[in-house]
């Protein structure tokens, strides 16, 4: 069994699955989005529509910080409703 280390923390609309790339936080994300009845929003969605670019591409720039910018992207994000962020 592969152990999933992820952190999970409370925002004010929902819940923030983080931790690091490929460890199952979209597909834990989405079950949970499933049993809570709340929406799903992958993080590679919000950073996608954040910088305008593919993630690949920021993750592949070297004058960025990854971490930095997915949290950036994640802060940034206001759901109306509470939503699962993965």
């Amino acid at each position: 069994m592969t152990d999933i280390i992820v952190e999970m923390s409370e925002f004010a609309n929902g819940t923030v699955l983080y931790g690091m790339m490929g460890c199952g936080k979209t597909r834990l994300g989405e079950d949970l989005a499933y049993h809570l009845g709340q929406p799903f929003i992958d993080t590679d969605v919000l950073i996608e529509y954040y910088f305008g670019v593919s993630r690949r591409e920021v993750i592949d720039n070297p004058d960025r910080d990854f971490s930095k910018d997915q949290a950036e992207a994640i802060l940034a994000y206001t759901p109306d409703l509470p939503t699962v962020i993965a």
